[in-house]
């Protein structure tokens, strides 16, 4: 894929179009709908534009503005761009939260967090997935650095009126947002879900 990155950026992009190569086709067995998938990060693109080509749409959502603008440019004059919508908000349980970005590996564009700040003219605002109307919602796939268990008390309403298939990246950063490992199990378990796939860090969840 020939896509513009951040400046900074030396291993995001080494990893990161390889992971979207391997993962997206040994999960999409998994997910029967193709109407609509969330997606977050966004990072430039390299996940919307793949699943751009099997979900009539993705909704991905990029909090972190360097790479939302290599996401804009990216998607400009890609052919499936019609059928991505993208929104500059970090995952959480409630909408309107201000946050920090805190570049933990300023060469890597795929590592960033989020910490919750006060007073912050630089602070962007949190989004729960429930705040966004939306008719379908097949799939939830999120890789937000240690957000996933926020994002997905914030979509309690869209999960439980489509049943998506949920999808995580699970690499410990849960501890970054005072959660851990079995918190987010326990939590899919009570909502019905078990995990059925993985590949890489991402283990895929259904009901």
């Amino acid at each position: 894929m020939n896509l513009i990155w951040p400046p900074s950026d030396v291993r995001g992009k080494l990893a990161i179009i390889p992971e979207a190569g391997a993962m997206i086709p040994h999960f999409l067995p998994f997910i029967p709908g193709r109407k609509r998938i969330i997606q977050a990060g966004g990072n430039v693109g390299v996940f919307p534009l793949l699943l751009a080509e099997h979900f009539e749409h993705v909704e991905t959502y990029e909090p972190a503005s360097d790479n939302l603008d290599c996401l804009r440019q990216n998607l400009a004059n890609n052919p499936t761009k019609g059928r991505i919508s993208w929104a500059w908000h970090p995952m959480s349980d409630v909408s309107g939260k201000p946050m920090r970005l805190k570049e933990t590996e300023p060469d890597n564009c795929g590592a960033h967090t989020f910490q919750t700040v006060e007073d912050d003219p630089g602070a962007v605002s949190t989004l729960a997935l429930d705040d966004v109307p939306r008719d379908a919602c097949d799939a939830i796939w999120l890789d937000v650095e240690g957000a996933e268990l926020p994002a997905l008390r914030g979509a309690i309403k869209t999960i439980a009126a489509f049943s998506p298939v949920i999808i995580l990246e699970e690499k410990g950063h849960g501890k970054l947002f005072d959660w851990s490992p079995d918190d987010l199990h326990a939590f899919l378990a009570d909502l019905g879900y078990s995990e059925r796939a993985r590949c890489h860090n991402d283990r895929l969840y259904k009901r």
